[in-house]
Parts: structure tokens; sequence; C-alpha cells
């Protein structure tokens, strides 16, 4: 393909974008986000879309006239317990797949602190790997405009649908209320394909920095120390090296058009072997729950007539069965692991472990200091 060809296509991919009759490009669905508009910076100036910086948008939280059906803490768009495998919906509008996903967990008073959003991510895959068909109850919108399509179908005659990703809530999140955050980039483009089956991803790059932000409760579940992040290719029937994608980190395309070139890569936190650090409940104004304490050590049952038995066996030096070696093994060590160590039990516990350490009797722990062997 000449770099003619290559020019030809962006352009007209960038003229369809333009000219396309859609309100957005992507935004998070399920659970319902605080605005029914994209948030994104640049692009096709329609309906206010084009001048959201993100993290989150509240501009219909804040208006005069509020257009949010979960607008505060108090109104949660969703309930979830620690360790929840949960399904993300998120609009698809009209083009090929591409990009990445990142989901991150902050509490409200953080809700536009950029870093911390950074600093809490817990999931990323990429964006478009899982089509869905909307079923008819997904096709309308409600009194605010909200719509699990978003403009899916304008420009194509099979039926409307949306992408999904699956997460699990991290278990290092302290019940409360919570902000779930979901950002796109990197976005890449091309036609799209009837069906509901994985697309191969488009390679021409256009999409700025999308974001979106939902009210969420977190109560019960498996409480730990520590949760890792985790990249997901689920892309994988594609290409190993991870998700197709103009840039490989938030920010890097904050504005749209964005050209640079794509290609099959990892999101930066996970790139050549990295991995960000693991979560914590500090993090989220908890504190980590109590370590449990190993469990205890199990000493084997001891039949005691016959463990005498080995005993007087090997004292009288005659010719002692393996099992019953084994079983006077088990009686030296006990008597040791409690402290009796007279001098009969000592001579007749080494003299048992010098006779059959090849066997590995009981020639390890407290006998072995005992013995004084290596």
């Amino acid at each position: 393909m000449t770099s003619a060809t290559v020019a030809m296509i962006s352009f007209v991919f960038l003229l369809v974008c333009q000219t396309a009759l859609v309100s957005a490009h992507s935004q998070m669905t399920q659970p319902q986000s605080t605005s029914p508009k994209t948030c994104r910076l640049g692009g096709e100036a329609q309906h206010g879309i084009d001048n959201c910086r993100g993290p989150c948008d509240l501009r219909p939280i804040h208006a005069k006239r509020r257009y949010a059906n979960f607008w505060n803490p108090a109104h949660p768009a969703a309930t979830y317990s620690r360790g929840q495998r949960v399904t993300i919906k998120y609009t698809r509008n009209n083009h090929a797949p591409g990009g990445f996903i990142r989901m991150t967990f902050v509490r409200p008073s953080q809700i536009m602190d950029r870093n911390a959003h950074a600093r809490n991510a817990f999931h990323y895959s990429c964006w478009g790997a899982h089509p869905v068909r909307a079923r008819p109850n997904e096709l309308g919108k409600d009194h605010f405009g909200f719509t699990m399509t978003g403009s899916d179908g304008a420009q194509h005659g099979f039926g409307k649908g949306y992408y999904v990703t699956h997460i699990t809530i991290p278990t290092v999140l302290p019940d409360g209320d919570y902000v779930l955050g979901w950002a796109w980039y990197g976005g890449t483009g091309g036609n799209l394909k009837s069906g509901t089956s994985p697309q191969y991803p488009g390679k021409y790059s256009y999409f700025g920095d999308y974001y979106s932000c939902s009210f969420v409760k977190v109560r019960g579940g498996e409480y730990t120390q520590t949760y890792k992040p985790k990249f997901i290719n689920d892309m994988a029937q594609f290409s190993n090296a991870g998700c197709m994608s103009s840039t490989d980190n938030l920010g890097n395309c904050a504005r749209e058009p964005c050209h640079k070139p794509a290609f099959f890569r990892r999101p930066r936190q996970f790139a050549d072997g990295r991995h960000p650090p693991p979560l914590t409940p500090a993090l989220f104004g908890g504190k980590a729950p109590a370590r449990r304490p190993p469990p205890r050590r199990q000493q084997p049952k001891i039949h005691w007539p016959t463990s005498l038995a080995a005993c007087r066996c090997l004292a009288a030096r005659r010719k002692c069965s393996f099992q019953l070696a084994k079983v006077s093994g088990w009686v030296c060590r006990a008597m040791t692991d409690a402290g009796y160590q007279s001098k009969r039990c000592k001579n007749m516990c080494c003299g048992l472990c010098y006779a059959y350490r090849s066997q590995k009797i009981c020639w390890h722990g407290n006998v072995r200091a005992v013995c004084g062997g290596p």
C-alpha cells in the first residue's frame, strides 16, 4: 500500500467521523454515567461534548437544571461487593475497535483528581473486544437522553449494539461510596462489520481521550491487604503483543483529532515487563486487614505401643523393620519438639537418625539440632 493510498484512506475516515450524524463516539452506559454526553476535547463540536477535559464530566450535576439520574453518592448507579465479577457496557457508535480501556476507583472527594484516577487504576483491556447486540428494551432514550447504544446504527443497516468488558471489583476497597472511572484512549477506527463476532481492529488513528464516571457503592466481600492491577489482552486472537492503539497512555492524545502511528502494544504501565504497584486499602482511606497466622504444624498420629516396640528393638540392637524405625522416628521428633531430651532419649533418637538418615526418617528440625547433624 502506497503512502498516497494510506493518506487517502485516512482522509476518508476523518471525513466520515466529522460528518457522521452522531452525538458521541463512546461512553460508559452500565453503570450509568454521571452524564448523557460524551466527555472529550476537540473533535466535531456537537452538543458541547468537545470541551470536557475529564477525568469525569460534572456538567450535568452542576447545571442549573440537573440532567443526571445518579448525581451524587447518595444516589448511586450500582452497588457491588469486593471480588464481584461485573459487566461494564459502553457505546459503539459506527466504527471498528481500537484503543485501550482503563478502569479506576476513587473516593467521591477525588472525583476530579487526575492523579488519583491514574494511581488507583485496576483494569486495562482492549476497546471494542466484545460486541453485543442490543436487546429491544435497550434501544430507547430516557428523559435525560441516556441511551445504551448511542448513535450506533445511523450509518449501517444492521441492528444496533454496544461493547462490553468484564472487570473484578478490587478486594482492597473498604465499604463505602466510590466513583468508578472509565477512560478510552489510543482509539483507532475503520468500517464496522455486522454481527457480534470480534472484529480485527482498525489502525487509522483519530480519536482523543474519552472519559465517563459513575457513583457506586461497595459493600461486603473478601477484604485483602493488596490487589494487583490487571491488563487483559482480550484481542489476543489477533496479536499477543496487546491491543491496537495509537498511544500507550492517557494524555498523549488528549485532543481530537490525534493522528499517531497505531500498532499492537500494551499499556505503558505493563510494557517491557513492568507492572504497576499493587493497590492497598490505605489508598482509599482504609486499614489493611490483620494477617492470618500461619497454620500450626501438625504432628503425625503416634501409636505408642508400636513406637515403644520400635524403640526397644533399636535399643537391643536387633534388626528392625523400616516401618518400625519410621514410627520410632516420629516418637523421637515429638519428644524433642516437646523438650524431652534425656540422655537415653537423645542417644536413641540420634542413633536412629544416623542409622536411617538415607531414608530421611527424622533428620530435620529439632532432632537435627539435638544430634548436631549437618
